[in-house]
């Protein structure tokens, strides 16, 4: 890979219209990184999977969509890689994935660093995408009760939901989600604190008064929605 896109300082539209295609009509299940009842998410007949971070894991077959985020710090033998994250990139090792949606930060291109890791791990993909800063701050404004000038954003689970409705889905069920610490894959230190509580808190409530049962999670009947 040898082309670089440079950071946005606007939404940009196509992004998201580029994973429609694979949404628009379709039921989806939304698979997070939080620990499961069972070795992998229970996926039903024609349901469009979309994994999110490490949660590609807990994915028996290929997903349709993988959401990821793309770090600076991503290419191989960079020292300021945190471990937490590297763990979470390595869960895609060996694994086919139709297409890829890089979620990039909002100061380096760092696309070209995050493929040259994944092709380290081997992990093949058909195609991918970008998602910018920009561009999903405006996803969650409109479908999360965000004000643009929020600091909290959600992570990026929700944003995959968000941006599911977006591109059109009949349904968006979650797996993988919870409010409490720790991943569906082990790791040396679980981590201790879940850091987009607040934001996703807001956006499940708003999403769930948009969309009523189309969206299907615990999540809403244990906290959300108390």
């Amino acid at each position: 890979m040898s082309r670089m896109y440079p950071i946005p300082t606007h939404p940009v539209p196509s992004q998201l219209e580029r994973l429609r295609p694979f949404i628009e009509g379709r039921d989806c299940l939304v698979v997070g990184s939080a620990p499961l009842p069972t070795e992998h998410a229970q996926d039903r007949p024609g349901e469009v999977v979309i994994a999110v971070n490490g949660g590609i894991s807990s994915c028996a077959g290929i997903p349709s969509v993988w959401f990821v985020n793309s770090k600076q710090q991503d290419r191989p033998g960079d020292k300021n890689l945190t471990p937490l994250h590297k763990r979470m990139m390595e869960q895609a090792t060996n694994r086919r994935v139709h297409h890829i949606v890089l979620l990039r930060g909002s100061k380096v291109a760092s696309e070209e660093g995050t493929f040259e890791r994944l092709d380290q791990l081997c992990v093949r993909r058909e195609s991918w995408s970008l998602l910018d800063k920009t561009t999903k701050a405006h996803v969650e404004s409109i479908l999360c009760d965000r004000n643009l000038g929020e600091k909290r954003p959600c992570s990026s689970g929700l944003l995959a939901v968000a941006v599911a409705f977006w591109c059109g889905a009949s349904n968006v069920r979650m797996e993988g989600f919870s409010w409490s610490p720790g991943h569906h894959y082990k790791l040396p230190q679980p981590i201790q604190k879940r850091w987009h509580d607040v934001a996703d808190k807001r956006a499940l409530k708003e999403l769930y008064q948009r969309f009523g049962d189309r969206l299907q999670t615990t999540l809403l009947k244990r906290k959300v929605a108390a």
